[in-house]
């Protein structure tokens, strides 16, 4: 979360992070290796390993994300490391979409079941998959031994998890 007119130091470190933006206005961005990525809600926004990064909201509402980082991978490899950049906050020189995967992007123009396979290339110790559902689609019952967070970016969803059914709020984005 960031607050209005906040910004979030700049630093770097080994693990390499995913943001999942859930709700963000305009002017709400973030700096990678100088290069500022707006934050729109439902993309996603890179990070990869060691790249100097902060935040920025520059507009008049709170934004929300989820980060996702490889943390426990670089801990079991004993590779963490931490560096604050020079300056409080690195200011953005140029704008990019490099680091930046809109959601049009992942869901594409079909508008079937499907599932596919993100960053991979990026990131290769960071799974990320998409998956859309047609409105009133059901899936299979899922047993994972894997750890994985599943959320809606668009419209809602529901799941039974352990026998308790579950329902999302609707979510904000309207790029679906």
């Amino acid at each position: 979360m960031i607050q209005p007119g906040e910004t979030a130091r700049s630093h770097r470190h080994t693990p390499a992070a995913l943001r999942l933006v859930l709700d963000a206005a305009e002017d709400v961005y973030t700096v990678v290796e100088g290069k500022r990525v707006d934050m729109i809600p439902g993309d996603v926004v890179l990070t990869p390993s060691w790249c100097w990064h902060g935040h920025a909201n520059d507009g008049n509402e709170t934004a929300f994300w989820l980060d996702f980082l490889d943390v426990p991978f670089v801990r079991h490899m004993e590779a963490t490391f931490f560096e604050h950049y020079p300056e409080p906050f690195q200011r953005p020189i140029e704008r990019d979409s490099a680091y930046r995967i809109p959601l049009a992007t992942v869901l594409g123009d079909r508008s079937d079941m499907h599932k596919i396979k993100i960053a991979k290339n990026v990131m290769p110790t960071i799974g990320l998959h998409a998956i859309r559902l047609p409105s009133g689609s059901v899936t299979e019952k899922l047993r994972e031994t894997a750890n994985n967070i599943y959320v809606v970016v668009s419209g809602t969803g529901s799941a039974t998890i352990d026998g308790t059914a579950m329902t999302s709020p609707r979510a904000r984005t309207s790029s679906a």
